[in-house]
This record gives structure tokens, sequence and C-alpha cells, in this order.
């Protein structure tokens, strides 16, 4: 216990600096360990139990051209208004910046992580991560701004503005994984980004909840990939939001049960490959004009739609190919589009691709399915009960600017 600092160790020299500590640590008014190495070091590792700072609970950062190391098997906590339970950084010319903890709790952040050199970034917490901040703490805060991977595993994450906080600036990939749940109550459940060198972003989850539940941009090379194997929460914006760029490779998004405020499931596709959506459980955009599932392929990449129950407040399911791609839409469940002005089912293909629509039960206000097919290919719609409630109501409206309009199955 130090009535500043627990432990300090700065090494500007050629050497690494190294601490062990199997105790109890604490810095009152301070950081419970800070340690880093200078521009000739050889690294910086540190192993802990408990650390308790009333700054940041460990601090280490890298300079020199070592790794930084940062493990600890019992809780860490930085208690400060500004506080950061465990913060790393990796400089330009170090090696990996690597991150194992158990629970770990800060104000501003739980976990930070910054590496800017061509090692990954790797960040691991087995226990609880939290940040508690006002509207303003990130559970887990992890930036690659070299040419490493970025690599995020955890079990439990709540930040008050966001849960887990992915993002790459440099030429590798972003991965996280969270197996317990993981929330955000001011901004996102989990927010990832990947910048225009950046090499693949791949999300793989349980539980999410947030002012928006996930939010994934990818702008480089590399496939997206969204997986969520419970329930998706968003409170104001999409439960689920993905967006490849012109540059990326497929975006693929697989859910269970996912409801939002402007969209259940959101999604756009930049670039010529494929978009696909797959969600076996009951999606739902809530607020209004909100929308159950909102995908869109831009370029030419085919789309489709593989869902069970969805509901927009708007539309339920709106399904857009602006490019050569087919379009596909498939709804084992019913389809509702509850607004005054609502759709069921709102599908389009502009250009050469076909566009089908396959559905159980569809019920809309304006109208039940439309089906719009702008280019050369045939329009196909397959449906079981459609309803369109309004006065005016339509219940299929389907059309085909060069290929024919099939139409079977509807009551």
């Amino acid at each position: 216990t130090g009535e500043k600092s627990g432990i300090v160790a700065h090494n500007t020299g050629g050497g690494a600096v190294s601490i062990t500590v199997n105790g109890f640590v604490t810095g009152s008014q301070g950081d419970g360990i800070s340690a880093s190495d200078g521009v000739g070091g050889a690294g910086v590792m540190i192993t802990a139990a408990s650390v308790t700072g009333s700054d940041t609970g460990i601090e280490a950062f890298g300079s020199g051209t070592g790794a930084v190391a940062v493990s600890a098997t019992g809780p860490v906590t930085g208690t400060g208004t500004r506080g950061i339970g465990v913060d790393a950084v990796a400089g330009a010319t170090a090696g990996t910046l690597t991150i194992n903890v158990a629970t770990v709790t800060g104000s501003a952040a739980g976990v930070r992580a910054v590496g800017s050199s061509t090692g990954d970034v790797s960040i691991s917490a087995s226990g609880p991560v939290v940040a508690t901040g006002v509207l303003a703490g990130v559970g887990i805060d992890g930036l690659a701004a070299g040419n490493g991977d970025l690599t995020i595993t955890a079990a439990r994450v709540i930040g008050s503005a966001i849960g887990i906080k992915a993002v790459s600036s440099g030429s590798g990939a972003i991965g996280v994984k969270a197996t317990g749940s993981v929330a955000g109550a001011g901004t996102a459940g989990i927010q990832a980004s990947g910048g225009t060198a950046t090499t693949g972003l791949t999300i793989d989850v349980a539980t999410v909840t947030g002012a928006t539940g996930i939010d994934a941009r990818h702008s480089g090379s590399g496939e997206v990939k969204i997986t969520a194997a419970n329930a998706v929460t968003a409170s104001i914006g999409a439960g689920i939001y993905g967006l490849a760029g012109a540059s990326a490779g497929t975006l693929t998004i697989t859910a269970a049960a996912v409801s939002g405020g402007s969209a259940g499931i959101k999604m756009v596709g930049r670039n010529a490959n494929a978009v696909k959506v797959t969600a076996t459980g009951e999606v739902t955009g809530a607020a209004a004009g909100g929308v159950g599932i909102d995908a869109v392929s831009a370029a030419a990449g085919a789309l489709s739609v593989n869902a069970a129950a969805v509901t927009g407040s708007a539309t339920g399911i709106k399904a857009v190919g602006s490019g050569a791609g087919d379009v596909s839409v498939v709804a084992t469940g019913e389809v509702k589009g509850t607004g005054t002005s609502g759709q069921g089912v709102y599908a389009r293909a502009s250009a050469a691709g076909s566009l089908s629509v396959d559905v159980a039960t569809v019920t809309g206000s304006a109208t039940g399915i439309k089906a719009l097919g702008s280019g050369s290919g045939d329009v196909t719609v397959e449906a079981g009960a459609v309803v369109a409630t309004g006065a005016n109501g339509i219940g299929i409206d389907a059309s085909a600017s060069g290929g024919d309009v099939i139409i079977s199955g509807a009551a």
C-alpha cells in the first residue's frame, strides 16, 4: 500500500520492466501499479493478484521494442472519477500487447488497450468488466492502430456508455467474442469499426443490450460477420447494425431474437459481395417509422433475408438490391407492418437480378407485399395469408420491368 501509488517502476534505459506480486496492492491517491519503459526498453510485464488505485488500477506503457503484458488473477479497480481498471499502451516500436484479467472495474473504462505497433492486441477477461462513469464509461475499449489484429474475448461486460468498443485503424482484423451479457445503456452494447486497411470484422456474442445493440462498420477488406446466439435489444437505434464498405467482403448477420427502435436489424452492403441475414427468433423495429429487418445491397451483390416472425411500425421486412444480384426474402412466421401506412414486405430488385418473396403470413395497413422488379429479372411471390387492413389497402402489389411476374399461394 502506498499513500499515493502502490508500485511504480519506470525504466529509461535498455532493459525490461517486470513486476510480479501475489498480494494486495493499493494506491490510495494514485495508481495501484504503474510501469513503463523508454524508447530503448525491452518490454513491460506485470503479473498481479488484487490491485486498487484511486486513478488507475494497473497502468502499463511500452515505448521500446518489447511486448507489453498485463495479467491479474484477482479484482482490479480504478476508483477515481476518471479511473481505469487496466490501462495498457504499446507504442509504435513495441511488440504485442496482451491483457489477461478476471474482474475489472473502472469509471472511464474497465479495460483500455491501445496498440500502435505491428504486434497484435489481445484482451481476455474471464470475469465481469464494468465501467461506471456517468454516461461515459466503456467496459472494454480496444484500439489497434498498427498492423496487428485486435482480439477481445470476454464474459460479462457493462459500460455506462458502451459495453465493448473495438476499433482498428491499421491493417489487422477485428474479432470480438463475448460468452455473457454485454450492455451499454448510453450508446451501444458493442461498437466495432474497421478502417480502410483493416482485413475483416467478426463479432460472436450471446446477449447484448444498449441504446443500439450491436453497431459494426467496416471500410476495409475481408468479410463482416455478426453472430448473436441470444437476444439483442436496443432501446433507441437498431438492435443490430452492420455495414460493409466498398472494399469489404460478404456481410452476414445470424441472430436469434432482436428488438430495436429504428430497426430490429439494419444492414448495408456497398460492394459486389453477398448480403445475408438469418434470424431464427422474432425481430422487431418498434419506434415510429421503425423497420423489422432493413437490408440493402447497394452494389452488385446478392441479397438474402431468412426470418421467422418480423414486425416493424413502418415495414416488417425491407429488402432492396441496387445491383445485378438476386434478391430473396423468406419468412416462416408472421410479418407485420403495423403503422397507418405500414407495409408487411417491401422488396425491390433494381437491375438484372431476380426477385423472390416466399412468406407465410403477412399483414400491412397499406400493402401486404410490395415486390418491384426494375430490371430484367423475374418477380416471384409465394405467400400464405396476406392481409392489407387499410381502407385502400393492397394485398400483393407486384411488378416487373423486363421479366415475368409469378404469384402463387396467396389467400
